[in-house]
């Protein structure tokens, strides 16, 4: 299967094109990008430990408002996926033996290990995907005169991830030869949609700027994804990485 690379430099490049182009009305539609940086996740790794996130967005959109008091929104973002855990390996027998595939997310795996206790394997796990959001904003709360204001938004959400790939790290497991004791693996590009919903605070910047500060809760399918390893397909959990999860954005429309 062919595998689709795209650097983010190329990608934001390509991202502010297409938003310089789109068209603006008469004060009705407005041009914005966010960034968003998201580290909270709400799913969870059955028997693993120090499980860690590190995950970022850039994007471009535009918002658009049918009539006072109702927004329609759409946005294409560049995501950046990374996490890690670690594994324990469970003493059996006097000797070691290494599974033959990636460490799952999802579980313990057993393996023999000399008496001296339990042993464990670190895995990191890297995602890209383009992300495409549709949805709409209403506000609940006025702030203040000059228009400051909190909205409650939701929608759908489409991606593509690009990229995808595992390491596992088996040097603190005895016996493990100098050649395995690093192992990589590939994950295959995923379609994937889901659902979102919202809440930000709108503050007014000049005329007819914003600046705004939102909390938004992502649910995404599929939860698995599928990799090759020496001719053989596995599967990986990552919903607990790119599945789900809470993001803090912050977006300015002009």
């Amino acid at each position: 299967m062919t595998r689709t690379a795209l650097s983010a430099q190329t990608l934001t490049i390509l991202l502010l094109i297409t938003w310089s182009a789109l068209p603006l009305g008469a004060q009705t539609t407005f041009r914005y990008g966010a960034v968003g940086s998201y580290t909270i996740t709400t799913a969870t790794l059955s028997n693993a430990e120090n499980v860690t996130t590190t995950r970022f967005s850039l994007g471009l959109g535009v918002e658009y408002a049918p009539r006072p008091r109702f927004t329609v929104l759409g946005s294409l973002q560049y995501r950046s996926d990374a996490g890690s855990f670690i594994t324990a390996f469970q003493q059996q027998t006097t000797s070691t033996v290494l599974p033959g595939g990636p460490m799952p997310s999802s579980g313990r795996l057993d393996v023999v290990i000399p008496p001296q206790g339990v042993e464990r394997v670190a895995s990191d796990i890297n995602l890209s995907a383009l992300e495409l959001q549709l949805g709409m904003t209403f506000p609940i709360i006025d702030l203040d005169t000059s228009g400051a204001r909190i909205e409650l938004g939701l929608g759908i959400l489409g991606d593509y991830i690009l990229s995808g790939k595992q390491i596992d790290d088996y040097t603190y497991i005895a016996g493990t030869p100098a050649q395995e004791a690093r192992r990589e693996y590939s994950y295959d590009t995923q379609l994937g949609g889901g659902a979102w919903i919202m809440a930000r605070v709108v503050v007014p910047v000049g005329e007819t700027d914003r600046l705004s500060f939102g909390l938004q809760y992502v649910f995404r399918q599929p939860t698995d994804i599928t990799g090759t390893y020496n001719g053989e397909t596995f599967t990986q959990n990552v919903g607990w990485l790119a599945g789900r999860g809470l993001r803090l954005t912050v977006g300015y429309t002009m």
